[in-house]
């Protein structure tokens, strides 16, 4: 029951769009009891190019823009240009 009542939340966040600023996506991890780790762009700035559908087929040019984009997936300043961004966070090692 609880597994349902989560995804149900989750599906409620993604159907009203949020907009948030970087370091508050960082502290909320935080706040929540997380251990943060990173935060990565998932679209980067590929969703701006022009005539994706064809330039896809190019293997060559996929290449070059995948390179891109990894060098830049972590990059604070351009993070934000990416319309999903994805929080990566760990729980906290408990002793016992």
């Amino acid at each position: 029951m609880e597994f349902t009542k989560i995804i149900l939340a989750i599906l409620n966040i993604l159907q009203h769009p949020i907009f948030i600023h970087l370091i508050d996506i960082k502290t909320e991890i935080i706040e929540s009891g997380f251990v943060f780790d990173k935060l990565i762009a998932i679209e980067s700035f590929g969703w701006i190019i022009n005539d994706f559908k064809h330039k896809i087929e190019n293997e060559i040019y996929m290449d070059k823009l995948l390179r891109m984009i990894k060098l830049v997936e972590e990059d604070k300043n351009i993070i934000a240009v990416s319309p999903h961004i994805m929080g990566i966070a760990r729980k906290p090692h408990i002793a016992n």
